[in-house]
């Protein structure tokens, strides 16, 4: 008797007289996150932010955006999430906006189990990562209540 093999997941062992036994993903991995625009860049002409996250399981994450530090939510649109092969997801959430020199946009990635979000920035003059004024060519940092951690060095 052959048994389909349930997707998502990976056949341990088999056997004629029981249904196989599978394996779940565990939860793990730090979400990541990247924010772009969907067209060219001009200050003053309509445009939308793109925040792409992944490495995603389990797929229970909160996206909020930010411009200059205060809440945006008018615009915002937040897709389903998408399976990917290696077992996590992925989700977009877009964010129409017309920018403005100066601006500084951050899209900010909860889950409910952790304490810390994912932050990645968008603009000129963006902080990389900046406790105390130094620059970095990260994008991300880990914000875990008052203290930032950075993403990459």
């Amino acid at each position: 008797v052959s048994h389909p093999q349930p997707q998502g997941c990976c056949l341990l062992c088999s056997s004629p007289h029981r249904p196989p036994l599978t394996i779940s993903p565990l939860p793990s991995g730090t979400p990541m996150a990247n924010v772009f625009t969907a067209q060219p860049l001009e200050l003053g002409k309509p445009n939308t932010l793109i925040c792409q996250v992944g490495n995603l399981f389990p797929p229970s994450v909160t996206v909020s955006w930010q411009r200059l530090g205060e809440p945006v939510s008018q615009g915002v649109n937040t897709t389903r999430y998408y399976p990917t092969e290696d077992l996590g997801f992925l989700l977009f959430s877009y964010l129409e906006f017309t920018p403005q020199e100066g601006d500084i946009y951050t899209c900010t990635i909860t889950r409910p189990r952790d304490r810390f979000s994912t932050v990645a920035y968008w603009g000129e003059g963006a902080p990389r990562l900046s406790l105390v004024g130094f620059r970095s060519p990260c994008s991300q940092e880990r914000r875990s209540g008052s203290q930032l951690q950075p993403r990459c060095l």
